[in-house]
C-alpha cells in the first residue's frame, strides 16, 4: 500500500495472523463471543531501524 505523510511516501506491508478460537468467551450487549489467539507469537523488530520526525531510534 502507498502512503504519503507530509510530502513523505512509503510503503506498508500488510501484516496478516492466523488465529485460533480459545475457550475464553466474552459478553458484550448481551451476545457470547469467542475469544481469539494468534498461533504464532509474533517476533520482536528489535533489530528494524526506526525513524520519526528524522531522527533514528
Amino acid at each position: 500500500m502507498q502512503l504519503s505523510f507530509l510530502g513523505n511516501s512509503y510503503n506498508r506491508k500488510a501484516h496478516t495472523l492466523e488465529m485460533t478460537e480459545s475457550e475464553i468467551t466474552g459478553r458484550f450487549l448481551g451476545k457470547t463471543y469467542p475469544m481469539r489467539r494468534p498461533i504464532h507469537a509474533m517476533s520482536a523488530r528489535s533489530s528494524q531501524n526506526r525513524k520519526y520526525r528524522g531522527i533514528n531510534y
